[in-house]
């Protein structure tokens, strides 16, 4: 025998006898699928569970969230895997941001809102929702997306 107990003389283990040990016989190798890439900007409770290195999550007092980076220049940051989205440095936080303002579209999944950090944006910034928040009443902040009470619409970020 060969030595590692598949009985096919070959060597590779797989039992095929074309030594490329993927086991189909072909003597080719099973060709790599293509990787889907890692959403840099995915949801998240805590940093561990962003799936880029070197990421971090941040949750505002409203319980929406994304993974996002330090930056310095908006050439720091990555870009996202869907949307339109542009993506800057928050001059305020010194981290990556999703501006979604101007028609511009969130990622799949994340919503556009204009009630996150005061800083520099003029339009809104895309985000997940952790807990899906209660509809908010007359005066009360809200998304652009909506989340006021049935009969109130949210004009500049305010339900009315």
């Amino acid at each position: 025998g060969d030595g590692d107990g598949d009985g096919d003389g070959d060597g590779d283990g797989d039992g095929d006898g074309d030594g490329d040990g993927d086991g189909d016989g072909d003597g080719e190798p099973m060709p790599d699928l293509p990787e889907q890439p890692l959403e840099p900007y995915d949801e998240c409770e805590i940093s561990a569970e962003c799936p880029v290195e070197a990421s971090q999550c941040r949750v505002d007092d409203f319980g929406r969230s994304y993974c996002t980076r330090a930056c310095e220049t908006a050439e720091d940051c990555p870009v996202p895997t869907s949307g339109t989205a542009l993506y800057k440095c928050s001059s305020v936080f010194g981290v990556c941001a999703l501006s979604c303002s101007n028609g511009l579209h969130c990622p799949d999944g994340m919503f556009c809102t204009n009630t996150y950090y005061e800083d520099t944006y003029s339009g809104g910034l895309c985000l997940w929702e952790l807990e899906p928040i209660a509809c908010s009443s007359a005066g009360q902040i809200c998304a652009v997306n909506g989340h006021c009470c049935e009969g109130l619409t949210c004009n500049d970020g305010t339900c009315g």
